[in-house]
């Protein structure tokens, strides 16, 4: 293959994952606004000024590019709140309260803990979670004295179980009529919890 065909064949490549990645963008705001049964390819499509045979170039239907979207959201939200300023409080409460308020907003909170585990099912939703809030609950967890306290338990099991409480309390918040009392009964059970994990126990 000459020099001149690669090059086409880079500049191909490239052009492709550009779609790919507007695709997804465009896709991850619809279904925010517009939930996955309102989302259409075509509006997709639109959006990225392209067609939908482009959408399908690239996902297989409607549920892949719901996937790609989860994905980049679960991902978003991470790295946010990863630079939040509460996450580095000297209590649990900072990040614990970080993380609910980030993950009931608009950008987040249909596709993440409304939508998603009706579309994709709970099993992928947590596979995507853990793999990017892994790290940061681990670290979260060391900060408090959580692991040093309770040493029989692993960081796996533990932070699979972290998480868990804090999508739950995120689906709560969502569902509920009244967001903002749910939400201060939320972080206060929550930050309760973690924070009688990082305790000393009692020897009585």
């Amino acid at each position: 293959m000459s020099d001149g065909t690669k090059g086409v064949k880079r500049l191909r490549d490239i052009n492709a994952e550009a779609t790919r990645k507007a695709l997804v963008e465009a896709a991850a705001k619809r279904f925010a606004s517009d939930g996955h049964a309102g989302t259409s390819l075509d509006d997709v499509a639109g959006d990225v000024g392209t067609t939908k045979g482009a959408v399908y170039h690239h996902f297989k239907d409607k549920k892949a590019l719901f996937l790609a979207a989860y994905e980049l959201l679960s991902q978003d939200l991470i790295a946010s709140l990863s630079t939040d300023p509460r996450m580095q409080e000297s209590t649990v409460a900072g990040p614990i309260g970080a993380f609910l308020v980030l993950a009931t907003q608009d950008r987040y909170r249909r596709v993440l803990f409304v939508e998603g585990p009706a579309v994709l099912g709970s099993k992928v939703c947590r596979e995507i979670d853990m793999r990017y809030a892994f790290g940061l609950l681990a670290r979260m967890v060391g900060r408090y004295g959580v692991v040093e306290l309770l040493p029989q338990v692993s960081i796996g099991v533990l932070s699979n179980l972290l998480i868990a409480l804090l999508i739950e309390g995120a689906q709560l918040i969502s569902a509920s009529e009244d967001p903002a009392q749910t939400a201060q009964q939320v972080e206060l059970l929550l930050t309760q919890a973690i924070e009688s994990m990082s305790r000393p126990l009692s020897n009585a």
